[in-house]
């Protein structure tokens, strides 16, 4: 698996785990099978780089992922809404005559 160091975005490719299949610069190579591959796979790109001395990726931490974006509420659950609205004025109409 390849991780592209700008974006942390990942490169798969079967059969070659382990190699720079992209012959790219400015990434690492990580086997996607091992922990820290699957740590990146569950994370990506919400992870900073955790590397040695040497400036090999040793480990990742996650970090905040943005909220979900709410959904809009579909036509059925704004009818529901309006019609409970309009049940709450009628009743209130009814109860002070």
């Amino acid at each position: 698996m390849i991780i592209h160091k700008g974006t942390k975005s990942v490169e798969t490719r079967s059969g070659k785990p382990n190699e720079n299949f992209g012959n790219y610069e400015n990434v690492f190579v990580v086997d996607e099978g091992n922990e820290l591959g699957k740590k990146i796979l569950d994370n990506t790109p919400y992870f900073d780089f955790v590397l040695d001395d040497n400036g090999g990726l040793i480990n990742i931490i996650p970090t905040e992922r943005p909220p979900e974006p709410t959904p809009e509420p579909t036509e059925l659950e704004l009818l529901k809404e309006k019609y409970s609205v309009l049940q709450s004025a009628v009743d209130f109409i009814i109860m002070n005559p």
